[in-house]
């Protein structure tokens, strides 16, 4: 009787892999780990974002989920959704794709929202600002040690 549950329970999985795709997502923000549930339907994308605080090792997050899934499943439905959809990975050689995933982790650290993007704008405008600011206080201080000197060249022809 169990093989027989077990094989329902694959199956009912199976179902819901290919009709309701879904993501968890765990990723430290620099204070504390979180997680990003992400489920997609009919061209709509839904996410909730849960904090963990310490990290969870696989055991504690398995066992948040048995607890909390549901409930985070139905915090994710009442969302609002954004047109998009999760992309479906590529089955294949399994070395290639940890190095994909190796490569995409570096690149961006945990999920890309809008609001990073916005916040890592503003700080590379600030940082333009600050060089451009110094570069005009490098100008000015030449500037002005070039008339200091040219005074001086200046007095000295006017004693002889």
């Amino acid at each position: 009787m169990r093989a027989k549950e077990s094989s329902v329970v694959r199956s009912a999985l199976a179902y819901l892999e290919t009709t309701l795709p879904a993501q968890f997502t765990l990723f430290h923000d620099g204070q504390f780990w979180c997680g990003v549930y992400e489920t997609s339907s009919n061209n709509q994308l839904r996410a909730v974002r849960v904090v963990f605080g310490p990290e969870p090792n696989n055991a504690e997050l398995y066992e948040w989920l048995l607890v909390n899934g549901s409930s985070l499943v139905k915090r994710a439905h009442r969302s609002v959704p954004i047109p998009g959809a999760i992309e479906e990975p590529q089955r294949g050689n399994p070395k290639r794709l940890q190095r994909k995933v190796n490569k995409e982790q570096r690149k961006t650290s945990g999920v890309s929202s809008k609001a990073q993007e916005a916040t890592k704008l503003n700080f590379e405008l600030a940082n333009a600002n600050k060089k451009k600011a110094s570069r005009i206080a490098r100008r000015e201080k030449a500037q002005r040690k070039f008339q200091i000197r040219a005074a001086k060249k200046k007095a000295k022809h006017k004693g002889k």
